[in-house]
């Protein structure tokens, strides 16, 4: 008895099974003690504990030459053919058994196997030597009934010693489990699962965790992430506590002795947690513009929730993580169009967390953290034309004035409003008196107070404007058109002027002379065409008088401009 329960420890080990459960997996296990084999060499039947055993030339063993030193063993006679032939079963999966030695010599043993009365075939072939116990094992895997199992000793010049024979049954067939759907915590409330097979385990197992093997299942209970309890009656409940488990879903599955494991239980059990809260939050200090990402941490009375409803500004948080300590991370990544916070109390938050299937309180502040958040990109509320040559743009906000200094056209195309085929110039941007101001440099664009001018902007074109905090201005913003600047329309202008300007042949078709009245030598003379584009443009220096060969131009109406610092007069032109 004492090296029963020896070995029955071992087996529990190794299989994980409660001895219950183990003999429900085995045929049997067979230590040749109570009843012995006599302690002569013996041929006939002989009933063990196990069954009944057919032997040729084997005795009883001393306790001093048995595993584990008590109780009997099997020796088998050398230099004859001597065997020993186990009860019938049905089926076989494993057989295993240990050997040795009487005394130093060695030899040969065969393991054969019988289906129904058959001729015995070999399944093995197994050297001995040494006077210490060696474990034989070996699969065999026959769905077979009435399978008898040979170990033969044939003429070797050694005993063979043989102890605690074990045949496994032959079961590839998993149980099924059912449970229904609950709710409890993990304050000792207890989960009910019942397997369709009499022995194994039944388990939970949290959702997401890895449940290929029993190996599996048996870590993650070790980690609090799962629960099991031994099956000790078929389709009934079997009570599995739910004790200082992880709160979240589980599913139930069932193992039979064999360690075949069920599919996935279909319901979910949820198990909560005890009353929890969160202690505090806290935001990373920081200056924030649109696309930063904002770290968050979460303090709660212990770990092992999940996130519920967390919010910020309106948008759920990223990357929860619960760190193990109490604490819980996320982020938060400003979306353009948010709410600007000056503090952090300006900014809008809920922070929800689960304790398995019961939320915290909200908690919506006070956090801790110095930051600014910035969600919005400069805007351009006004455009003024300071000159033909300069225009003064002003934005809804300061900018960072070292990103509109440029020495190009920073981004910026200025063009005709009534034809935007025509552009001017941009050769410099620079910022204004205040940082508020963005100051164009522009080629000439006289030819553009008749109809006036736009101005467009493209984000990383020559240029990258910013705004204090970082934000860039976005392409195409929304920036006032320049209205007409002369104050009046083009039909007066010209009938105004016709008395200033004088122009003949007009109509012309080869040549026109133009003059100027009023106007000094260096002012300038230019003939348009009507949508603005640039035809002739010369210095009045030799005389107010200026000829022009049209000969070339398309026919129609063209208009004619001379000025100077101070003055301005138009008149029209006919090309035929």
């Amino acid at each position: 008895m004492k090296r029963f329960l020896l070995f029955s420890f071992i087996v529990f080990l190794t299989f994980g099974f409660h001895l219950n459960s183990v003999k429900a997996c085995l045929h049997f296990t067979e230590s040749f003690t109570s009843p012995y084999i006599p302690q002569t060499y013996t041929t006939g039947t002989v009933t063990l504990s196990s069954g009944n055993w057919d032997l040729t030339q084997v005795r009883g063993d001393l306790a001093a030459n048995t595993y584990g030193g008590a109780g009997g063993a099997a020796r088998l006679a050398k230099n004859m053919t001597a065997f020993m032939i186990s009860p019938s079963v049905n089926s076989v999966g494993t057989i295993s058994f240990y050997y040795r030695t009487l005394n130093t010599g060695s030899g040969t043993f065969k393991i054969q196997k019988s289906v129904n009365g058959g001729a015995y075939t070999d399944i093995a072939t197994q050297s001995f030597t040494g006077q210490t116990y060696t474990l034989f094992s070996i699969t065999v895997n026959d769905a077979s009934n009435n399978i008898r199992i040979k170990i033969l000793s044939d003429n070797n010049n050694e005993n063979l010693i043989v102890d605690e024979v074990t045949i496994n049954v032959y079961d590839v067939t998993a149980p099924n489990v059912i449970a229904t759907a609950q709710t409890v915590n993990n304050t000792g409330q207890t989960v009910q699962v019942q397997s369709s097979e009499a022995d194994g385990f039944v388990y939970i197992i949290k959702t997401g965790v890895t449940q290929t093997t029993q190996s599996d299942m048996d870590n993650a209970v070790t980690n609090l992430q799962g629960a099991k309890t031994a099956v000790t009656a078929a389709n009934t409940d079997m009570n599995i506590s739910a004790l200082n488990l992880q709160a979240g879903n589980y599913h139930a599955y069932a193992v039979d002795c064999p360690g075949n494991i069920s599919t996935m239980g279909t319901n979910i059990i949820q198990v909560g947690g005890s009353s929890a809260s969160i202690t505090s939050v806290a935001f990373a200090n920081g200056n924030y513009i649109i696309g930063s990402a904002i770290a968050i941490t979460i303090t709660a009375t212990s770990s092992g929730f999940t996130a519920g409803t967390i919010n910020v500004n309106g948008h759920a948080i990223t990357g929860f993580t619960d760190n193990g300590n109490n604490t819980y991370s996320g982020t938060y990544t400003v979306i353009e169009g948010d709410n600007d916070a000056a503090q952090l109390s300006d900014v809008n938050f809920s922070i929800v967390l689960m304790n398995g299937v019961t939320p915290t309180a909200a908690f919506t502040g006070p956090a801790t953290g110095t930051v600014t958040i910035d969600a919005h990109r400069p805007l351009i509320n006004t455009s003024v034309r300071i000159s033909n040559t300069q225009i003064k743009l002003t934005t809804n906000e300061l900018l960072n004035s070292a990103s509109i200094t440029q020495l190009n056209d920073g981004g910026f195309v200025v063009s005709d409003l009534n034809n935007s085929s025509i552009h001017y110039t941009v050769t410099a941007v620079n910022h204004g008196t205040f940082n508020s101001e963005i100051l164009l440099t522009v080629n000439d664009f006289f030819a553009s107070s008749v109809s006036g001018l736009t101005v467009t902007y493209s984000h990383s074109g020559n240029g990258n404007v910013l705004d204090a905090a970082g934000n860039y201005m976005a392409s195409n913003p929304s920036i006032p058109a320049i209205n007409p600047w002369s104050g009046t329309g083009l039909s007066e202008i010209v009938s105004n002027s016709e008395n200033i300007i004088g122009v003949y042949p007009n109509p012309a078709k080869d040549f026109v002379n133009i003059s100027a009245n009023g106007f000094v030598s260096g002012s300038d003379m230019a003939i348009y065409s009507v949508d603005g584009q640039l035809m002739f443009s010369v210095k009045i220096t030799d005389g107010l008088t200026k000829q022009f060969n049209v000969a070339n131009m398309a026919k129609g109406i063209y208009l004619i401009r001379v000025s100077d610092n101070e003055n301005m007069a138009w008149s029209k032109l006919i090309v035929e």
